[in-house]
C-alpha cells in the first residue's frame, strides 16, 4: 500500500510528511522508498521489521 501521512508520532520521535511503500507478508512489515522529515532532517528508508515477542524486535 502506498502511506502518505502528514505527521507520525513513532515511539516519541515525531516524523513528518511520512511518504513511501508499505507492505506486510507473514508477519514482517516492509518499507521501500520511504522518506520522512525528524529533527529538521530529511531522512530515506528502506526497511524490514519483524517482530521476537509484543515487546521485542527480531535481529
Amino acid at each position: 500500500m502506498e502511506a502518505d501521512a502528514k505527521n507520525v508520532e513513532f515511539k516519541g520521535l515525531n516524523l513528518n510528511n511520512l511518504f513511501g511503500l508499505a507492505s506486510v507478508n507473514k508477519g514482517e512489515v516492509f518499507l521501500k522508498n520511504t522518506s520522512f522529515d525528524v529533527v529538521g532532517s530529511r531522512m530515506k528508508i528502506d526497511a524490514r521489521y519483524q517482530d521476537e515477542s509484543p515487546l521485542t524486535a527480531k535481529l
